[in-house]
């Protein structure tokens, strides 16, 4: 391929570190070339079902970016269309839910159309990626491939799987999140599951793999390398355990941990920090702190008397009954996390980390200051 256009591929081949790599990138780019002329005619040309996997760091993501750089190099990045199961997942790829991509929704039953949106978003799309497949189920994966069908004018019972799309890729590794719901690709289906059944039959047509074994994020740190390997499979050492003992924290308010991330195996721990944090950024910068109660109506009160500021304070997680305080504490130039899905396209996932630029306030709401 590198001598089918000389005058790019070096520039975009740039993005890539290993053989592997590069062999997924050029498996895929050889096929869009080689239908160049006839990329939206499923007649003339066979179907690429491609499953690239590999632990986290050896480079699935720049497989991405250099697929894409390449079809933007001749003109036709609108073809590809990039998704994931969460809307960080996809975010970390610049691309869309497969919810938002296809018109899916929460609802046990899918319309058998799509919205002008999404059959436009999909005319002219030859080849779609989609990331971290560990987390898709089974019958997510048949609902995926019966709205591409939709989306690109078919009937959904055509035997072209995924609408008749020239290139389609999963990519992810199973060693990390499983589904929420459902079996995951590799399990068996749930018995008398139609769906499920339907869904394994389209992971088993995945007979192209290609499985990345080169680290390239831990590359220069073999000691962690090899510590997260052996984590990854069940098998740490004692060694391993003192290594990690050596990295306790004496303090949350360590300079070192400015912009580390927490991980809190309960609610009520997860706010402990989250509180000590805040009230510790708000003091070294000698600012206030704004609180703001939520409306909670899944909470009956027994008592007649509304709550004042000591009795929210007092609130604390009370597990799956209240899985959260009802409260939210601001002060300005706080980081914050988003907790919600709310616009792909301009990044606003569930995940995504940021600054407030302030608040805006309800003039119907009731306040006081203490």
């Amino acid at each position: 391929m590198e001598q089918l256009l000389p005058h790019w591929s070096t520039k975009f081949f740039l993005l890539i570190e290993n053989s592997k790599q590069k062999l997924v990138v050029e498996r895929v780019l050889s096929a869009a070339l080689a239908w160049k002329d006839h990329p939206y005619d499923a007649s003339k040309r066979d179907q690429m079902l491609l499953y690239v996997g590999g632990e986290g760091g050896t480079g699935k993501s720049q497989i991405i970016k250099t697929i894409v750089a390449g079809m933007d190099l001749v003109l036709r990045k609108q073809d590809v269309i990039l998704m994931a199961p969460t809307g960080a997942a996809a975010d970390n790829i610049s691309g869309s839910t497969y919810h938002t991509s296809l018109g899916i929704t929460i609802a046990k039953r899918q319309k058998l159309t799509v919205s002008e949106r999404v059959r436009k978003l999909w005319s002219r799309k030859t080849i779609m990626i989609i990331d971290e497949v560990s987390m898709l189920d089974l019958t997510s994966l048949s609902l995926i491939n019966n709205q591409c069908k939709i989306a690109k004018s078919l009937d959904r019972s055509s035997p072209d799987l995924f609408g008749g799309l020239p290139v389609v890729i999963f990519m992810g590794d199973f060693f990390q999140f499983p589904p929420v719901n459902g079996p995951a690709l590799w399990r068996e289906p749930r018995d008398g599951n139609v769906e499920d059944a339907n869904g394994q039959m389209i992971w088993h047509q995945f007979k192209e793999v290609i499985l990345l074994d080169e680290q390239m994020r831990q590359a220069k740190d073999p000691r962690l390398r090899d510590l997260v390997r052996r984590a990854r499979a069940s098998a740490m050492t004692e060694q391993d355990m003192a290594l990690l003992n050596t990295r306790v924290i004496t303090s949350l308010f360590m300079p070192e941990l400015e912009e580390a991330t927490f991980f809190a195996k309960s609610n009520a721990l997860r706010h402990h920090i989250t509180f000590a944090r805040m009230e510790h950024f708000g003091r070294s910068r000698t600012q206030r702190i704004y609180i703001f109660p939520a409306q909670h109506g899944r909470v009956i009160s027994t008592s007649s008397s509304p709550l004042c500021l000591e009795d929210l304070l007092r609130q604390r997680d009370q597990g799956t009954t209240i899985p959260f305080q009802g409260l939210f504490f601001y002060t300005p130039e706080m980081p914050a996390v988003i907790l919600a899905n709310i616009c792909t396209p301009l990044r606003h996932v569930n995940g995504t980390r940021g600054i407030p630029s302030g608040i805006v306030v309800d003039p119907s709401g009731a306040s006081f200051h203490n």
